[in-house]
């Protein structure tokens, strides 16, 4: 008869209790991920709950190593106390959402969230266009009109798609065109920065800015289009100028195979146009070397500061200044339209692009 196997050496206490605790670290990331795809069994857990990790210290942190990081509430949800006792009551980290922040972000009391207020029509409805004097009257609000291509900013639903509370979607899409072929949209978010700057404290116009860019795919609609070959993005690439707070200049939308520093000289000759004391430029390595210089020439005095990242650098760190244009486009891709370009024209995606550059100064003239 052959001999039984040898059974396996049995784990001492420390290590077995080594091996429970990373399980139930690993299961507690897991079910964290989630919980933010399908919403999981909500019991409220009870103030005196205790830690259900072991009451030893682990072998990591007995040799002078720091111990592994602890899923915190916010890792979990947003805001529930879920079924780990362990995580319900410890203090959530960088939770973007304060009593003073959400209170200033609640768009609560309209049809839809994305409706304009009293407070924020009230700075555009001049330079809406008036009625051609041998026409006949308006059947359609232009205050309706201009809430229904806001919501189709904010949701990215198709035109046909357009809640029925609006006005037809045949009519919202002609005043668009419109607004499109005549140019409305730049000069109105020109005058809402103006007035953003002066209800902030601050002189009307930049003295100093910063240049950034945003590459961004493209759908079967067709258009321009091009390859960037250094984030491997085929579409489109938003040129953008912002001033020190963050609130866009000027931008444009071009091909993705435009490089970074042949689309800055004539963004910042159109921010020299509107702003003609604008002199300083905060850009990050792409615009470096004496080729913007010399597209510069003959445009104006320029002081160009490139801030380049550290080759020691590891990971995510927000650079000097650099932090507030990639903050902008960051707030400009929230809104589901612009997060992809589905237009077949270039025209098209800059009105876009523009509306949603309007949305950002008239919140904060609202709020002021």
């Amino acid at each position: 008869m052959r001999a039984a196997p040898p059974a396996p050496p049995r784990a001492s206490p420390r290590r077995r209790r080594s091996i429970i605790a990373r399980c139930w670290w690993r299961f507690a990331r897991r079910a964290g991920r989630r919980c933010c795809s399908s919403p999981p069994t909500i019991i409220p857990a009870p103030r005196s709950a205790r830690c259900c990790w072991p009451s030893r210290r682990p072998n990591s942190a007995r040799a002078g190593r720091p111990p592994p990081e602890r899923p915190f509430r916010n890792e979990l949800s947003d805001s529930s106390r879920l079924r780990f006792t362990g995580c319900g009551n410890q203090p959530a980290r960088r939770n973007m959402w304060a009593e003073i922040t959400r209170a200033k972000s609640v768009r609560d009391g309209g049809r839809h969230a994305s409706d304009s207020r009293e407070a924020e029509w009230r700075p555009i409805a001049p330079d809406m266009p008036a009625r051609k004097p041998p026409g006949r009257r308006r059947s359609t609000d232009l205050r309706e009109a201009v809430d229904a291509i806001l919501d189709l900013l904010r949701a990215g639903c198709p035109w046909r798609m357009s809640p029925k509370e609006f006005p037809p979607w045949r009519a919202v899409s002609r005043y668009f065109s419109a607004w499109r072929d005549s140019g409305l949209w730049a000069p109105i978010g020109h005058r809402l920065m103006l007035e953003a700057r002066k209800a902030e404290g601050r002189r009307t116009g930049p003295s100093a800015s910063i240049v950034g860019s945003q590459s961004v795919k493209t759908t079967e609609s067709g258009g321009p289009r091009g390859f960037d070959a250094g984030k491997k993005v085929k579409g489109r690439k938003r040129h953008i100028l912002t001033d020190t707070g963050g609130l866009p200049v000027t931008a444009q939308d071009r091909a993705a195979d435009i490089q970074d520093r042949d689309g800055a000289p004539e963004r910042l000759a159109s921010g020299r146009a509107g702003f003609p004391w604008l002199r300083c430029v905060f850009a990050d390595g792409a615009y470096a070397g004496p080729k913007l210089q010399t597209a510069l020439d003959g445009k104006g005095r320029w002081s160009i500061e490139v801030v380049k990242r550290s080759e020691t650098m590891r990971g995510f760190k927000p650079l000097p200044r650099r932090w507030v244009v990639e903050r902008t486009l960051a707030w400009l891709s929230r809104p589901r339209r612009p997060d992809k370009d589905f237009e077949a024209t270039i025209a098209t995606a800059q009105a876009w692009l523009f509306i949603g550059n309007g949305q950002l100064p008239i919140r904060r003239i609202a709020r002021a």
